[in-house]
């Protein structure tokens, strides 16, 4: 069975995954180094597992988003300081 993997810490992309099975909260991928089926849970705060490319493709832009958004927030924010810190007197 085939997965779409969306990571979303340090890289943004997307990995197709075949598992062996799955639950409700996680997947079983055959690590190959290793020789055994190994059980990953289906969201962490890094990744998270879709079942088409475009689900995952449609998570990892409003993920984007979302940091965008508040990027900008946080830089609003220190604008105002800025502009507050320039505008002191002696």
């Amino acid at each position: 069975m085939i997965k779409f993997k969306a990571y979303y810490y340090v890289e943004w992309k997307i990995e197709t995954v075949e598992i062996s099975r799955e639950t409700e909260s996680s997947v079983f991928i055959l690590d190959r180094y290793q020789g055994r089926i190994r059980r990953y849970a289906k969201t962490t705060s890094y990744e998270k597992y879709f079942d088409t490319w475009e689900d995952a493709y449609i998570f990892l832009v409003a993920e984007a988003q979302k940091r965008s958004l508040l990027a900008y927030r946080r830089y609003e924010e220190a604008d105002k300081i800025l502009k507050a810190v320039r505008a002191l007197t002696k």
